[in-house]
């Protein structure tokens, strides 16, 4: 399995738990890369190794987002059109929330074509914002699966908490960093899917403290 993590903005230093669950899935002997949407802002000598090794979606110039949106609509024009699908349907109501989808789709296909290129077999995302609507678009046009981890009020508080019962089912699998997320998940009206969601924890490097 070659894996793909997915963040809004990685590295950064309120997402040293990524980089921790990132690094302890390599020493499990997971391979595992390291994609951002934006780029990251690396404190620690470890967020700068990272930022090295990290993939950025909307890093260089215009034609380096839009370029891919045209290459990989001629070669599977059916997989892009179900992009665009999923790039709408997780987005909210309205027009300025759709057409901020194809921006969405421009970020998806280029992370595909990256993803592609590495012979990527699944992708993870952190977080239920923006970032997870380009990565469950990019997995779709790949046909690969594509999972979530859930974590506070930003996931479970903000407006677009009505999609998330679409972005599960969407899912291969959700997590939660608590039992809590769990319960909000069902309370939002998941429970057909259920048995996708398991709650993991975010461990804490006490040593370090």
């Amino acid at each position: 399995m070659k894996v793909a993590t997915l963040v809004s903005q990685y590295p950064a230093p309120s997402h040293t738990f990524i980089r921790r669950e990132v690094t302890a899935l390599r020493a499990l002997g997971l391979e595992v890369e390291t994609f951002s949407i934006r780029p990251g802002a690396p404190l620690s000598p470890e967020d700068h190794e990272e930022q090295a090794r990290t993939f950025t979606v909307l890093a260089g110039s215009p034609a380096a987002l839009l370029w891919p949106l045209l290459v990989m609509l001629l070669r599977r024009p059916g997989r892009w059109l179900a992009a665009l699908g999923a790039a709408l349907c997780h987005t909210r109501p309205g027009l300025l929330a759709k057409l901020r989808a194809l921006a969405y789709l421009a970020e998806a296909m280029r992370l595909a074509r990256e993803l592609e290129r590495r012979g990527t077999t699944h992708l993870h995302v952190h977080f239920a914002n923006p970032a997870s609507v380009a990565g469950l678009a990019a997995a779709r046009y790949l046909g690969i699966p594509c999972s979530l981890t859930l974590h506070g009020l930003s996931d479970f508080g903000g407006p677009d908490a009505p999609l998330l019962p679409g972005k599960l089912a969407a899912a291969a699998f959700v997590a939660t960093a608590t039992a809590w997320g769990r319960g909000e998940l069902l309370r939002l009206g998941a429970g057909a899917g259920a048995g996708k969601i398991t709650v993991v924890r975010c461990g804490v490097e006490v040593a370090r403290l």
